[in-house]
């Protein structure tokens, strides 16, 4: 058994793993889109003026699917967990600009507004920021004094459960 190789086969590829990882949050951000808008579509059908609330609804899918994306991949690579949120989310608004590239048509209604640049950009913006932040919330927790084994807390509890018996 070669050291070595068990050392390479435990430590992340680097550039390879941190996209991995992007690909893995990317699929889960998807999937939460998805079940997500079939809920949501759902909750604003049950409503007397279903419209009304489709934007919000459609807004707050994308923004949950974001976190998801950059939770799931600080979750999957924890050594740069913050990096892998980012990257996650840089691919996460990639396939939703590409996915909305289809839906910008013209269907000739003139009362249908188009959503200005700006506030597409914010959009995306807040996208890859909500997904650091997903980031944040999925990366490894420093051991606290309290959390281990030899804490003193640890001691205390296993000394009471002692004096019970």
């Amino acid at each position: 058994m070669d050291l070595a190789n068990n050392l390479t086969r435990d430590e992340p590829d680097g550039l390879q793993s941190l996209l991995g990882a992007a690909l893995r949050g990317l699929i889960a951000g998807i999937i939460v889109i998805l079940i997500l808008a079939l809920i949501l579509s759902a909750a604003a059908l049950s409503m007397d003026d279903p419209a009304s609330m489709l934007e919000i609804f459609a807004i707050a899918a994308l923004f949950i699917g974001a976190v998801v994306c950059g939770f799931v991949s600080a979750k999957s690579y924890p050594d740069a967990a913050f990096i892998a949120g980012l990257l996650g989310g840089a691919f996460y608004v990639l396939f939703i600009w590409v996915i909305s590239l289809f839906f910008r048509g013209d269907s000739g209604d003139v009362s249908r507004e188009l959503v200005s640049p700006l506030w597409m950009a914010l959009g995306y913006i807040g996208c890859i920021a909500l997904s650091m932040l997903g980031g944040l919330l999925g990366r490894k927790r420093k051991q606290r004094i309290g959390d281990g084994n030899k804490s003193p807390a640890a001691l205390a509890r296993r000394q009471l459960k002692t004096a019970r018996r």
